[in-house]
């Protein structure tokens, strides 16, 4: 009955907002299949979020959530979920699949084992914003199966979730549903401290509207404690409470009073869910004014549809009222076997309150059959509990009669500790300030001595440290600057050795050749033919010239890669730029065909005769070169690996003279470089490239060598496309 209200008080306070699901609904459909894995995981929760419309509860008084698409849709996610995973798209599934569970079919055995899966996911997951409300729909089902201790751990863990997430909303219905636990359970005491702290929530968010919810449950603690004048003027001040109105007016004996809210809670309804607690309500009030012929079939519907919707709680109740109507009526057999079956099923919860009625109309059963040693068993056990009902109650009366006084007396004693400790502070604060200003001037006079005598050394310490540090890290970057140095060497080598092959296989061929020649010229000398012998002189005299020629271009190679190997002491001189890119493009092709014989890419060149010498220093700009060449190479070498076949990498080099500047261009067609990097490019040690494949200094050197030369290097790239660098050199 409490959680019917407590649902119907949600629904008249919260305002409805079925046209802006309905909006919400069509965009999430419109983008569904657009999205992929957690973000689709994530749509379908919305969806089926949106679906049900407004939180779960109101189900029960508005009939207009669409829960069977919602379910449906539930499935769907869930299964998704599971393929990817994704523990916080199942965790939010699995709630509102328990939401469904307890407001569409009262399965709050099934709420429960959902509710725990959810948890788990929920704790797997790194988003556990919607936690609290996990736990707090958990803690409903455990009220209904009457787990109190169970329960209200589980609201405690909401509340102190929910504070922590900020929702004053959950922090409230956790403190108000506990509090019904403990009402259930009979400690009017802990039913009282979450009455108080209900107020405290209420003064901290001045909500007005939770004042209405706070006059419920003092409502109903004055109500459970008997004090039946006190539960009439905090229910009047509440909404949907014309039941407990009708209860207590009958039981304060003010039955006209009591008509008049019994007939503004009237039992016809076709609501199925609302069915099982009016029908409870009305067999109640019939028997409140002992007209138990009249209750029983109210009770015993009840009954019925309590059993169908597994509302353990209910069920528990309505066999006390059905055999309490039976035993009036001297049905004797008739009440004690339903008051057995309410026994039987409270000591499986411990459900004290029915244990002690069931235990009462067993012993007066066994007292009316003669049968003492059975009814004095029994009646201990009523009187052993009831003893503890009626304590409590008397405590629940106190709580409730003194209420507000009590908490204008907390206010006020607060106030007057507050007073007193401000004043006893005050003098505290004062001593203190007199010691600490005495102990202040001797720790300056102390301190400054010793200061003195410290601070050279402290001084010299510090300088040591910071040299100390200076000389390791200028070595560090000697190493590292070093270490890019001889890795362009190493590629710079490689493809020497492969361009040098090409030279020294000519001469070992033709040094061949001229043996075999010089051979055959002997063999004509020695036969007479003269004019044979002087046609092989000049074939030879051809070879040698090629030897020569092959031997001097090996000789340039190896001292190219002299030039590149000596540290440049940077000397300028004229230099053909355009012999200069076209024999680092061709090195840096070899060198990288030398290092991954699965690179198959064409290069091109594109170079402007007028371009003519410039005044730089070749091995440096030749540095620079190799390095953009060897970027472009690798950058396209990259994407071939993931294009495949239909994919044709270019690398190209373009000079082009203007008016006092020379611009070189390498341009590629890989994967270019993202947006986000592109300013970090020429940092120090910044490499986009694997561990142990680049150190980040290659472009940094090539930015700091280009400047000082007095030129501009600069990048245009587009990321899925490729990327174009661009050196100006100055030509005066």
């Amino acid at each position: 009955m409490k959680i019917f209200f407590f649902h119907l008080f949600l629904f008249f306070f919260c305002e409805p907002c079925f046209s802006q699901n309905e909006s919400k609904i069509e965009y999430l459909k419109k983008i569904l299949p657009r999205l992929h894995d957690s973000a689709r995981v994530d749509c379908l929760n919305k969806l089926s979020e949106t679906y049900k419309g407004l939180p779960a509860w109101f189900d029960v008084v508005t009939g207009k959530n669409q829960t069977d698409s919602a379910e449906a849709l539930i499935l769907l996610t869930l299964e998704e979920a599971k393929k990817i995973q994704y523990s916080y798209g199942i965790a939010k599934a699995l709630s509102l699949k328990a939401e469904i569970a307890f407001d569409k079919y009262n399965d709050y055995a099934e709420t429960e084992n959902l509710c725990r899966q959810a948890i788990y996911q929920y704790k797997r997951s790194s988003n556990k914003t919607e936690l609290y409300k996990v736990y707090w729909r958990l803690g409903t089902a455990l009220y209904v199966f009457s787990r109190f201790d169970d329960a209200v751990k589980s609201f405690d863990t909401s509340y102190s979730l929910s504070k922590a997430a900020g929702d004053s909303l959950y922090m409230s219905y956790s403190v108000e549903i506990a509090c019904n636990n403990y009402l259930d359970k009979g400690d009017y005491a802990k039913a009282y401290d979450k009455v108080l702290q209900f107020h405290q929530l209420i003064k901290e968010y001045n909500d007005p509207k939770w004042k209405i919810r706070e006059f419920g449950m003092l409502g109903d603690l004055s109500f459970e404690a008997e004090d039946y004048n006190s539960a009439i003027k905090y229910y009047k001040q509440t909404v949907g409470h014309n039941a407990e109105l009708a209860k207590a007016f009958t039981l304060n004996n003010q039955i006209d009073s009591a008509k008049k809210y019994f007939n503004l809670y009237r039992p016809d309804t076709s609501d199925q869910q609302i069915l099982p607690s009016k029908l409870e309500f009305s067999g109640e009030y019939y028997s409140l004014l002992s007209n138990y012929q009249k209750a029983l079939p109210y009770l015993l519907r009840g009954l019925y549809y309590s059993k169908q919707s597994k509302d353990a709680n209910r069920v528990r109740r309505l066999l006390i009222d059905i055999s309490q109507a039976h035993l009036a009526l001297q049905n004797f057999d008739s009440a004690f076997l339903y008051a057995q079956d309410a026994l039987a099923m409270a000591k499986q919860t411990d459900a004290k309150k029915v244990i002690r009625d069931a235990s009462k109309i067993i012993s007066v059963v066994y007292d009316h059959s003669h049968r003492v040693d059975s009814a004095y068993f029994y009646y201990k056990k009523y009187v052993a509990i009831n003893d503890f009902y009626v304590n409590n109650k008397v405590n629940g009366k106190l709580a409730a009669y003194g209420f507000e006084q009590q908490i204008g007396a907390l206010n006020n004693e607060k106030k007057n500790q507050q007073v007193q400790l401000e004043k006893q502070a005050l003098e505290k604060y004062i001593l203190i300030g007199a010691i600490a200003i005495f102990l202040f001037i001797a720790f300056l006079l102390w301190r400054n001595n010793r200061h003195k005598q410290k601070a050279n050394v402290l001084l010299q310490e510090q300088k040591q440290k910071v040299e100390t540090t200076l000389t390791v890290l200028r070595s560090t970057q000697s190493q590292l600057i070093q270490s890019e140095k001889m890795a362009s060497l190493g590629e710079l080598t490689a493809g020497i050795a492969h361009e040098i092959q090409n030279p020294l296989n000519f001469v070992n061929n033709f040094s061949e050749v001229n043996t075999e020649l010089i051979e055959e010229m002997k063999e004509q000398l020695a036969m007479g033919n003269q004019q044979e012998a002087i046609e092989i002189a000049n074939d030879i005299r051809e070879n040698e010239l090629k030897i020569n020629h092959h031997g001097k271009r090996a000789d340039a190679i190896v001292k190219g890669m002299l030039q590149h190997s000596r540290k440049s002491e940077g000397v300028r001189e004229k230099t053909d730029i355009n012999a200069l890119c076209d024999e680092y493009l061709r090195l840096s092709y070899h060198g990288m065909r030398a290092k991954d014989k699965n690179l198959n890419a064409d290069f091109k060149t594109d170079f402007d005769k007028s371009a003519g010498k410039i005044n730089v220093v070749p091995q440096d700009i030749g540095r620079v070169l190799l390095n953009l060449i060897n970027n472009a190479f690798y950058a396209v070498n990259e994407r071939q690996k993931t294009d495949g076949e239909n994919y044709k990498p270019i690398v190209s080099i373009q000079t082009k003279k203007m008016n006092n500047s020379v611009e070189i261009t390498v341009t590629d067609n890989g994967n270019g470089i993202p947006a986000s990097i592109k300013d970090k490019i020429f940092q120090p040690f910044f490499t986009t490239k694997p561990t142990g494949q680049g150190t980040g200094l290659g472009l940094s050197l090539s930015y700091d060598i280009v400047k000082a030369h007095g030129g501009e290097i600069k990048v245009e790239t587009k990321q899925g496309e490729g990327s174009e660098f661009s050196v100006q050199l100055p030509t005066i």
